[in-house]
C-alpha cells in the first residue's frame, strides 16, 4: 500500500499544546477547590491548605488523562 500524496490534514480549531493546559488547569483548578473545602470540613487552615495542595497534583493528572483520553 502506497502512501497518499498531497495528504493535508484538516486543520484543528484549538493547538493541541493548548488544550492540553487548558485540561490541567481545570482538572488543577476544581480538585485543589474540592480539597479545600474537604479540609476545611475536617479542619482548619493548615488542613484545608495540605489537602488542596494534595488534590492540585491529583487534579493535574486527571487533566493530563482527560486530555489524552478525549482530546488527543
Amino acid at each position: 500500500m502506497q502512501p497518499v500524496r498531497n495528504f493535508k490534514p484538516k486543520p484543528r480549531l484549538v493547538d493541541s499544546k493548548s488544550m492540553q493546559k487548558l485540561c490541567i488547569f481545570v482538572g488543577m483548578t476544581t480538585f485543589s477547590y474540592l480539597g479545600w473545602w474537604a479540609g476545611s470540613q475536617f479542619g482548619g487552615v493548615m488542613t484545608a491548605f495540605f489537602t488542596s495542595g494534595l488534590l492540585s497534583l491529583i487534579g493535574v493528572w486527571a487533566g493530563w488523562w482527560s486530555f489524552r483520553r478525549f482530546f488527543y
